[in-house]
């Protein structure tokens, strides 16, 4: 998946009326996240010193993201209430010349959360592996790896729950791989990490810095 260079799994990513340009895939592809957000503690006085505790840690993944989601949907009034159906997943869903990040069920649409996310990644590509000359599809298989970061920012939402905004950054890679054509068909899976991606945020405005990984995986069988 690329967006921009598609990255798109989280920790967490909102940014209003923002679509990640991407290279088409023609694959939707299902966003896995995992967050550990260091978080600002307050600290105590005396009169001759201020102790501030150690950070609390907390962990953040998809179920939780798609929840929150959920609760921002209802609150814009864009889904009818504050939860999706059991199954509900976060997925990129490719466009002609964008691709919108929503969540879906099975094969359903149930909103389009692409406002929510920002997605970009540097000019620089270090690529490997191999391409049929003739179809241009990978053969079998080809690597990119490049510099990415994904924002999440639902501060217009009116979540309940206080608004949540943060930022990953680190290296992604990104594996194609392509069957051979046979009856003008053929089967393409996708597969892109960030595995060590470091950066900032907020929860209800209280300020934290956090790793994370993202990743997205899609196969389909698509038309040469």
């Amino acid at each position: 998946m690329k967006i921009t260079k598609l990255i798109l799994p989280l920790a967490l990513v909102l940014c209003a009326s923002v679509v990640m340009q991407a290279r088409a895939s023609g694959i939707p592809e299902v966003i896995t996240i995992s967050l550990a957000a260091m978080v600002q503690k307050p600290g105590t006085s005396t009169a001759t010193t201020t102790n501030i505790p150690a950070p609390s840690v907390t962990a953040h993944a998809t179920p939780e993201l798609v929840t929150r989601l959920a609760q921002d949907a209802f609150a814009q009034g864009h889904w009818p209430s504050n939860s999706f159906p059991k199954g509900a997943v976060l997925a990129t869903l490719p466009g002609i010349d964008h691709v919108s990040a929503a969540v879906v069920l099975g094969t359903n649409v149930l909103v389009d959360v692409t406002e929510f996310f920002e997605i970009q990644s540097s000019d620089t590509e270090v690529v490997s592996g191999a391409k049929n000359i003739l179809t241009g599809l990978a053969s079998p298989s080809t690597k990119s790896v490049y510099l990415g970061t994904f924002r999440f920012d639902d501060s217009s939402a009116g979540n309940p729950n206080g608004p949540l905004s943060f930022s990953l950054t680190g290296i992604v890679t990104e594996t194609i791989t392509d069957t051979a054509p046979k009856n003008g068909f053929y089967s393409e899976s996708r597969s892109t990490k960030m595995t060590l991606g470091t950066g900032e945020g907020a929860l209800n405005h209280t300020p934290f810095v956090c790793t994370g990984s993202i990743s997205a995986t899609g196969k389909a069988t698509l038309v040469q």
